[in-house]
């Protein structure tokens, strides 16, 4: 009877932790260079998936999420002039990942995002949406994106926001089945 309770733990501990990859889909320019991350940490930059130093053209991405868990979208942006901004477009493409607003799409705002002068994870605060002096954002960032920075206006700022990905319902399901059937089996 221990074994098959041990046996059930496992069989909800692996529905629990699988899922079909969740991918995050990015287009994003900075005035002047960025590199975005995918991390599970707040303050660790984690894996980079896209990189470009060209701010008058909209750069594309993808990572893959590969297991339920909270992930970090981190972009490091950094400016050489007075000009400073970081303009993003983002989805997910699966129901069972949701951004900070509850949907699988996102764009830079204020109210999703956070931003650090000092480093990610670091005395976090609000950005702040500046002037739009590069006009519209171009394809593939919705016209509805700010472009974002910093408050005080440092070279380098840090920007993050989580993602939540969430075990497929079916895979739960199929790992509570599991573990009646082998409930049931230990009381015969």
């Amino acid at each position: 009877m221990v074994r098959n309770l041990f046996a059930a733990a496992a069989v909800v501990g692996l529905a629990g932790s699988a899922l079909a990859s969740v991918t995050l889909n990015a287009a994003i320019t900075a005035d002047d260079y960025f590199t975005a991350f995918i991390s599970t940490s707040p303050t660790l930059q984690g894996v980079s998936f896209l990189s470009a130093e060209n701010y008058f053209i909209n750069h594309f991405g993808s990572a893959v999420l590969p297991e339920a868990g909270t992930y970090y979208l981190h972009v490091i942006a950094g400016d050489r002039g007075n000009q400073r901004m970081f303009i993003g477009d983002f989805t997910l493409d699966s129901p069972d990942a949701t951004f900070l607003n509850g949907t699988q799409s996102l764009l830079t705002n204020t109210a999703d995002w956070s931003v650090s002068s000092e480093g990610l994870g670091l005395n976090m605060v609000q950005p702040v949406v500046q002037p739009s002096g590069w006009g519209a954002p171009g394809p593939g960032i919705s016209p509805n994106a700010s472009y974002l920075w910093h408050p005080q206006q440092p070279t380098i700022a840090y920007f993050s926001t989580p993602i939540t990905v969430v075990p497929a319902p079916g895979y739960l399901a199929a790992g509570l089945l599991g573990l009646a059937t082998l409930a049931r089996r230990s009381r015969r």
